[in-house]
């Protein structure tokens, strides 16, 4: 996991996309959202990035389109 990746989730204290719970998108979309915002840096910052946990830049651009509107934003 990238260095930027595992602070946003450190600052959380937490992974909570995993654990004895069942996903609920109250408590991981704004989690999804500063996840696919990193990767979108990372793209922007260099051309062949690549992260395992990031998803290929064209499902990252549309995810990012498709909840612009302000849904599981970081409040």
């Amino acid at each position: 996991m990238s260095k930027n990746l595992t602070a946003v989730f450190q600052a959380e204290g937490s992974f909570p996309l995993s654990g004895e719970n069942t996903y609920s998108p109250k408590k991981c979309d704004s989690y999804m959202h500063k996840l696919y915002e990193c990767c979108q840096q990372m793209y922007a910052s260099n051309e062949a990035a690549e992260s395992t946990p990031c998803p290929m830049r064209s499902i990252v651009k549309r995810w990012l389109e498709e909840n612009s509107s302000g849904k599981g934003r970081p409040q």
